[in-house]
Parts: structure tokens; C-alpha cells; sequence
């Protein structure tokens, strides 16, 4: 983590990771981050970064029912997110709001339909997640809690 610190209304944090692997090589990822309150009750929040995933064992080497790919790339993904966040009931309630875009490039996908002693999974080219969650939470006065959680993606293709 870079650095990380209150503002006056909210927080902001950002953060820079380098990896090196023997075999793809080294990457550098980052994240950045921040909540701010815009009213008493209400804060809007966001972030951006990248990522990177290297294959697991088993997807490049697996044997068997499912046949591994030693062949296989890194994902690599970069996102965005911004939210608000709305309290209610002296704060014992709060629903909020996020919408989120996600890119993936060498998404791992498993192709159970792959011909038998094939390798299972593949690199899919390029995928995108992009939709809206909505949460809601609420405390009793005597500190039971309930919360539900509710995504739904407006846009995944491959």
C-alpha cells in the first residue's frame, strides 16, 4: 500500500504492487480508492485499478476427467466502481447503491465441452462485467442485524 490517510469529509487510499513470476514475467498493478461524505448520512465512494491472476496449478496441470492447459496466460482485468451509501433510522439502516465495469483480457474459462484428452481450459480473448448492486442493511435497536444483497449485470460477453 502507497499510502492511505483521513481527508476532512472521507479517506483516500492507493496502493502499487510489482510482481515477478520465472515464467510471465514481472507486472505491475495498482488500485486507488476514496470515500467521501457528501451529507450527514450520505458518502460516495469509488476505485479504479488493474489486476493480475496467474493460472492455478491444476488449470495448467491437471489429469484425469479435466485435462489441464500448460499453455494457458495470466488474466489480466481493469475496474472501476463508484457507489453511495445512504443511512437512515439514526444510522441503524443504510442502502446502498454501486456500478461497476470490469475488462478482462486472457480471462480462464473451463470448456466442458472440450474433446475428450483436450485441455479444458482455455484463454477466452477479451470479457467485460459491467451492472449495478444493491445492498440493504438494518440494525434493531437491540443490535440484531439483517442485510440483503442484490447484483445484477447489465452486460457480460466474451
Amino acid at each position: 500500500q502507497l499510502a492511505t490517510g483521513p481527508m476532512r469529509r472521507g479517506s483516500l487510499t492507493v496502493g502499487v504492487r510489482s510482481d515477478h513470476n520465472d515464467r510471465f514475467g514481472s507486472f505491475l498493478t495498482w488500485r486507488a480508492g476514496a470515500t467521501v461524505r457528501v451529507a450527514p448520512r450520505t458518502r460516495a465512494r469509488g476505485s479504479l485499478g488493474t489486476a493480475f491472476k496467474e493460472p492455478t496449478f491444476f488449470e495448467n496441470y491437471a489429469q484425469g476427467f479435466t485435462v489441464g492447459n500448460p499453455a494457458l496466460e495470466p488474466e489480466k482485468s481493469r475496474s472501476w466502481e463508484v457507489g453511495l451509501d445512504q443511512q437512515f433510522l439514526d444510522g441503524r439502516a443504510e442502502v446502498a447503491a454501486t456500478w461497476f465495469d470490469q475488462r478482462f483480457r486472457n480471462l480462464i474459462q473451463y470448456d466442458g465441452a472440450a474433446v475428450p484428452g483436450a485441455p479444458n481450459y482455455v484463454n477466452v480473448g477479451e470479457a467485460s462485467s459491467r451492472g449495478v448492486e444493491i445492498e440493504a442493511r438494518v440494525a434493531s435497536p437491540g443490535g440484531a442485524r439483517a442485510s440483503d444483497r442484490k447484483s445484477t449485470r447489465l452486460n457480460s460477453s466474451h
